[in-house]
């Protein structure tokens, strides 16, 4: 039931590691059902754990589904968590390089860009926490990325995205000129 769904996705984490197969077949699809979507990851934010198989088995599909959604959350420091999670996939997660792109993609069309910045500003905190280095994100992805903003692809950047995609810089170690 609807009701139920935000309980049982608060402790998706654990019950993947217990029971893959039910949680990839009855827990995960609640993260994109049009009715459980938004209480479910309202409840999952609030100590959100992942691993790259669960984003294998589902989550990774969820996850870009709810960028169109993340007013819905109707509160900032879930959009936050959110935000942070997302960076997190981005810079550390083993996906791959399409799938990558996608989500730097969700970040910048979703609800018209409006998160984009603060999107920008949790992947320069993800480096600077060491979570990733610098140097090996901008060969394996993030020079990708920041050339496609640059060139107004998938949309022309505003001013406080560009503003805030300039403090990776000092996290980029040799790479930086």
């Amino acid at each position: 039931a609807a009701a139920t769904a935000p309980a049982v996705a608060r402790e998706l984490f654990f019950l993947f590691a217990a029971d893959e197969p039910f949680t990839t077949d009855s827990v995960i699809p609640l993260f994109t059902d049009p009715t459980t979507m938004v209480g479910t990851w309202k409840a999952y934010l609030y100590g959100a754990r992942i691993n790259d198989r669960m984003l294998q088995n589902g989550m990774f599909t969820a996850l870009l589904s709810m960028w169109e959604r993340l007013s819905d959350l109707d509160d900032e420091a879930l959009i936050q968590r959110f935000l942070s999670l997302a960076a997190s996939i981005a810079t550390s997660a083993g996906i791959s390089a399409a799938e990558r792109r996608e989500l730097c993609f969700a970040s910048v069309i979703a609800q018209g860009g409006v998160h984009a910045p603060r999107f920008a500003e949790e992947v320069a905190q993800e480096l600077s926490s060491g979570a990733e280095d610098g140097e090996t994100a901008w060969v394996t992805w993030l020079r990708a990325h920041l050339e496609d903003r640059l060139n107004g692809v998938p949309r022309d950047p505003d001013a406080a995205e560009l503003a805030a995609w300039a403090n990776v810089i000092p996290l980029l170690g040799a790479r930086i000129p």
